[in-house]
């Protein structure tokens, strides 16, 4: 929830790493059930540099299967991080988050991860199985 302290730390954290994760070959989205112009003035006040998505819906969610909870009469989504190749496949869930800042370097880590596997595939090396 853009504004929630949590959530707060966790989109300035992928904000201050996000030249890492574009020179990684990542983009970075956020989501969340919140309406999108609250998330519109949420990300323009932070200056956070990545969109963030509304699922208000909760279309995303339900064919996820993502975790959610109900607060102040409204489901939202629970933190975790998911990590997308470029095939839209679900490559790593980081679920729960416990540490913020770690689940932001652990999402940095698996995105190289990814991008490592991608260049093995190209240059005909196998790919190493996840030791994650």
């Amino acid at each position: 929830m853009p504004g929630a302290p949590g959530c707060t730390l966790e989109s300035l954290s992928y904000r201050d790493r996000l030249a890492e994760f574009t020179a990684a070959g990542a983009a970075v989205h956020g989501v969340s059930t919140q309406r999108p112009d609250e998330q519109r003035a949420f990300a323009e006040a932070e200056r956070l540099g990545f969109p963030l998505l509304s699922d208000l819906g909760l279309d995303l969610t339900g064919a996820l299967r993502l975790p959610t909870l109900r607060a102040a009469g409204t489901t939202r989504l629970k933190r975790l991080t998911l990590v997308v190749d470029r095939d839209r496949t679900i490559r790593e869930v980081l679920y729960p988050l416990t540490d913020i800042t770690a689940s932001v370097a652990a999402a940095l880590r698996a995105v190289r991860g990814v991008q490592a596997d991608r260049a093995a595939t190209r240059s005909g090396h196998a790919v190493r199985p996840s030791a994650r």
